[in-house]
């Protein structure tokens, strides 16, 4: 394994965990994390968890901070920051309001980064930042300032006229991947899978149901005419890994062809957010994996191996 294990920082504790219980200081009160109103989750996204005390952490000489990347990438060659926006400003949420109330609020973006680049020297590790959804200009220049490599998936790289972007259009600094575990499937999103479940789990109603099945038709029908451009008809993959991206990112639901996200955003008991098995066994992965090698050589990148 090139790289070898590929580790993930969460966005933060849980507001029960040890985490906050040994070091509440640098938390702050009365407010919980989450995402404002989109079209994956038109009612926002309620995290439930407290956000950093940002002059704590200042204050602490961000040694807290420091730890928490040291000993999460101890073990590994890569490092991915979950929604990697948090460095310059994190939503939150008032006590006793909805995720539609909530407000953005900025961190100390220049002294995280400073940190994290410092810590990555030193663990000689890569960084991967999240940086799906909302993001600024300003967030993306700063990244790739630092040498974060940040994140490229197949649904979001889009003209402004709603087409998909061709595989040369992708930025060589960039993981580019096929979806996320908070994203639907290759497969599910022909089938519009994941609209089908917000509708289940009561996120959406009827009619927003209907509109965003109309604009999936619509969708899947620009993939299908930028795929053929590319020269890869009927084959995603073939097309991210033909991208100048320095990673490309294959999710093992979609070699083997899972219909179903592992995570439903702005859902908890209305989803089984992860507690799906995959419907292959580890037993018949051979010959997906020999595929994938296959496409991999094909593409004239050299295969990394990644455990996350």
């Amino acid at each position: 394994m090139t790289i070898g294990l590929y580790h993930d920082l969460a966005l933060a504790t849980d507001r029960f965990g040890a985490d906050l219980w040994a070091n509440r200081p640098f938390y702050a009160t009365g407010c919980r994390v989450g995402a404002p109103p989109d079209d994956f989750s038109p009612k926002g996204q309620d995290w439930g968890f407290p956000p950093p005390n940002r002059e704590a952490h200042r204050r602490d000489g961000y040694e807290l901070f420091a730890q928490s990347i040291r000993r999460n990438a101890r073990h590994g060659g890569a490092l991915r920051i979950d929604h990697v926006m948090r460095f310059f400003r994190l939503y939150w949420i008032p006590d006793h309001m909805d995720a539609t109330a909530g407000a953005y609020v900025r961190d100390y973006a220049e002294d995280l980064l400073g940190v994290l680049k410092l810590e990555s020297a030193r663990g000689n590790f890569i960084v991967i930042g999240e940086d799906l959804g909302t993001v600024t200009g300003e967030v993306r220049q700063a990244l790739a300032g630092g040498g974060i490599i940040g994140y490229r998936v197949l649904w979001f790289e889009r003209n402004r006229d709603g087409s998909f972007r061709g595989p040369q259009e992708y930025p060589e600094q960039a993981a580019a991947s096929t979806t996320t575990h908070d994203l639907p499937t290759l497969a599910g999103f022909a089938a519009a899978r994941d609209i089908e479940a917000r509708r289940a789990a009561g996120l959406i109603d009827e009619a927003e149901a209907q509109r965003q099945l109309d604009s999936r038709r619509q969708d899947v029908a620009r993939l299908e005419e930028a795929l053929r451009e590319a020269g890869c008809p009927g084959d995603p993959l073939a097309f991210l890994l033909s991208t100048p991206s320095a990673l490309a990112i294959v999710n093992q639901e979609d070699l083997t062809g899972e219909t179903e996200q592992q995570n439903l955003p702005g859902s908890t008991s209305e989803y089984p957010n992860w507690r799906r098995k995959m419907k292959v066994p580890v037993e018949q992965f051979g010959p997906l994996a020999e595929k994938l090698r296959a496409a991999i050589a094909a593409s004239g990148r050299s295969l990394t191996v990644a455990r996350s």
